[in-house]
């Protein structure tokens, strides 16, 4: 995303790209927390890799149901 011109010159679009562990996650919460109080909402990508694979009952019980039933909108795909 580029910076659209906005009121007084300020910048109007944000993106942010960052790799964390689970504690640097944490940390950063508060952050994004913070720029949803000024935008409404924000779009979040998640990317994770596992050399083993990703159990699928587990993925679908401690991830993909819980973002579900946070009420969040998932992008597909």
């Amino acid at each position: 995303m580029a910076p659209g011109p906005g009121p007084e010159g300020r910048q109007t679009d944000v993106a942010i790209s960052f790799r964390a562990d689970r504690q640097q996650l944490f940390g950063c919460w508060n952050a994004v927390a913070n720029l949803v109080d000024k935008a409404g909402t924000v779009r979040i990508r998640v990317e994770a890799q596992c050399e083993e694979g990703f159990d699928p009952v587990w993925l679908r019980n401690a991830v993909l149901e819980p973002i579900e039933e946070s009420g969040a909108d998932r992008d597909e795909g």
